[in-house]
């Protein structure tokens, strides 16, 4: 590469990284104004997230540590901040702190806010987005550096695309565009909550569980997904419609654990607490809400489902399922009616892995819930622009009735159970 060329590149990232900091250094600031018992160590604070410190090592996590300093000369401390998951407890706390309280914990514990099922989606969407602005400022000195590994480097190009995906939605200038982050985590293959449209205000709103093979990496995919579902809700009359994609677990990979509710026990409890929590922090008259799971998403939603009392959502819909982990849709506390299954005939998991080691086949009618029209094929292609498969999801998001489609007919009456799937 030419001298010059690599010049105006560390100029451009060095640029990157001085405007990071100073967000953050703002936000200190803003601290200091407002706290009472700040004094003259919160200005030692300030000089060191100062833009110099950019050069070196750790500059953005030295920044954070001074935000939480600061907080803690108001005692605001990460101790006090609800373990539990309890959507209900988080609103009350969230609700009986002073907006002073609320600006210092947002801005000293981004990545412990916005996790904060019940709180409103406003408050996390800040949280996670400085999250993901101080993750960022890391993982490019760790690059500067020389030290980023496989497994960093795919986490930075997730968090790349997630902040492209952000940057454009800003930039619209339209409200139904808006990307609201409610989690986010590098941790392991990562996971990442994005809403299109705000589910605090939107009179429809639906979550989709994604399923096998997805993580942090293909985050643009899953918010272009959600995207169409939004579009789809809208051209039949749910104008007011938010979608969020809810990567709130760790999905399995395409071998054995495909196979268990390993990964779908614990996602299922996660998945419970985020939309009790949409029900909690929605403002206004209550939104018709449908949970949404592709493939092992569908398990995820049948554990959380069957369990704890429900999802409290008003329909549940299913696509390419192996299985919820539940024998009848009586069995989602919910009306099975309003429990709906989408298939496409050359889906093998909805044709040879449904039924198995994950529970019944929803898409059968001794399941007991409704089949939808599916006019797409393969495991992909449920969100296919112009199908009616995209179409009837979107009726069904918008509280309207889906076209109708056939159950699936299983060769043997009952078939018998096996140890293990053969997909």
């Amino acid at each position: 590469m030419p001298h010059r060329q690599r010049d105006e590149d560390a100029q451009e990232e060095h640029a990157l990284r001085v405007a990071v900091m100073a967000g953050y250094r703002n936000d200190i600031q803003a601290a200091l104004d407002q706290a009472s018992t700040a004094d003259w160590k919160g200005m030692q604070l300030l000089q060191k997230s100062d833009a110099f410190t950019l050069d070196k090592d750790y500059g953005a996590q030295a920044a954070k540590d001074g935000a939480r300093q600061v907080a803690g000369f108001a005692h605001l401390d990460e101790d006090s901040i609800p373990s539990k998951k309890d959507p209900k407890e988080n609103a009350k706390w969230w609700a009986g702190l002073s907006e002073q309280e609320r600006q210092e914990y947002l801005d000293a514990y981004p990545d412990k806010i916005g996790w904060l099922d019940g709180i409103p989606s406003a408050d996390r969407d800040e949280a996670n987005r400085k999250a993901v602005d101080l993750s960022l400022a890391n993982y490019d000195m760790k690059k500067q550096n020389g030290e980023l590994g496989i497994h960093d480097q795919r986490q930075y190009e997730g968090l790349q695309k997630l902040q492209t995906a952000l940057d454009k939605a800003d930039g619209s200038g339209d409200d139904n565009k808006r990307l609201y982050v409610l989690g986010i985590d590098t941790k392991g293959d990562g996971r990442a909550l994005v809403s299109k449209g705000n589910p605090d205000t939107a009179h429809n709103v639906a979550v989709q569980v994604p399923g096998t093979d997805n993580d942090l990496v293909n985050v643009d995919e899953q918010i272009e997904r959600v995207d169409r579902l939004q579009k789809a809700s809208r051209q039949r009359g749910g104008d007011s419609t938010a979608v969020v994609s809810w990567l709130g677990y760790d999905a399995p990979e395409t071998d054995a654990s495909m196979a268990t509710t390993g990964r779908a026990d614990p996602a299922g409890g996660d998945l419970r607490s985020f939309t009790h929590g949409l029900r909690e922090s929605h403002q206004g008259e209550r939104a018709h809400m449908t949970v949404l799971g592709h493939s092992y998403g569908s398990t995820v939603v049948g554990v959380g489902a069957s369990h704890g009392g429900g999802l409290d959502a008003d329909d549940v819909i299913v696509v390419g399922s192996p299985g919820m982990t539940v024998d009848h849709a009586k069995d989602l506390n919910m009306n099975p009616d309003h429990v709906w299954a989408g298939w496409a005939p050359d889906d093998i998991v909805s044709t040879d892995a449904s039924g198995k080691t994950l529970g019944e086949n929803p898409a059968e009618k001794e399941f007991g819930g409704k089949v939808f029209e599916v006019d797409t094929s393969g495991h992909g292609g449920y969100w296919d622009k112009g199908r009616e498969s995209l179409a009837n999801q979107g009726r069904i998001i918008a509280g309207m009735p889906p076209g109708e489609g056939k159950y699936r007919v299983h060769p043997h009456p009952h078939p018998p159970k096996t140890e293990g799937p053969d997909w």
